[in-house]
């Protein structure tokens, strides 16, 4: 049997399907420790292996499948079986894993489904990570499928609820994509409209990661966020 795990009280278990784990992460927590003394603010409340990606939980191993950010809220994977742990990182590998997020942007977006796609460069610091438009021959490519579900008129100005679906997964690919194509999300404090973000008074990044679908022999895992993004929002 596998020890009883400390989550964060602020973690919500979304299912939890044999050894794997489905977890809503709140806005502002880690989905791991990433320096000295940050175990306290992440998601589970143990040593992490970074080499491993896996929490330690008493003498057993918890395989951290997908990260957040810490301003982005949604769903995580985790695993206790290796060989299972294997066998989704190799579906995320493969671009067999269908992610789907939900934000909320400045302006009005057209109803018709929208692809972007961008080359991106991505510069390390020891203190931050960023993420830049590049030409094609010196960049990653970077593919999004767009769809607007609503549109919200306000004093402060019109925003838009987007449902966004990466199909490569690089560093801070949708908050750049967002900014790129002049529709930065509300409250990015890296990549959005500053004084857009103050104007609409609020402190948090509206992106979310609603869901994660994929295919294993005999298994079909999903799981989203149950109250919905604009209930979670106050929308």
């Amino acid at each position: 049997m596998f020890p009883l795990i400390p989550w964060h009280a602020s973690v919500k278990i979304v299912n939890n399907v044999g050894p794997l784990w489905a977890v809503f992460k709140p806005f502002s927590l880690l989905s791991h420790p990433n320096k000295p003394g940050s175990c306290s603010q992440a998601i589970i409340l143990a040593p992490y292996q970074a080499k491993e990606e896996a929490y330690v939980v008493g003498d057993k191993k918890l395989y951290l499948l997908n990260r957040l950010d810490g301003p982005t809220s949604g769903v995580l994977l985790l695993c206790h079986s290796l060989t299972m742990a294997k066998a989704i990182r190799q579906l995320f590998k493969q671009h067999k894993v269908q992610k789907t997020y939900q934000a909320i942007v400045k302006g009005v977006l057209p109803t018709t489904p929208l692809f972007w796609q961008d080359y991106l460069r991505v510069e390390k610091s020891k203190t931050h990570v960023r993420s830049y438009r590049s030409f094609k021959n010196e960049g990653l490519i970077c593919k999004t499928k767009v769809q607007c579900l609503e549109v919200f008129h306000r004093s402060q100005g019109n925003l838009s609820l987007v449902q966004l679906q990466p199909l490569t997964g690089r560093t801070h690919q949708l908050r750049v994509q967002c900014a790129l194509h002049h529709h930065p999300i509300l409250g990015d404090k890296t990549y959005g409209d500053f004084n857009w973000n103050r104007n609409q008074k609020t402190k948090r990044l509206f992106l979310h990661a609603e869901s994660i679908a994929f295919d294993l022999p005999e298994m079909r895992f999903f799981a989203e966020y149950p109250s919905g993004f604009k209930a979670l929002f106050d929308l």
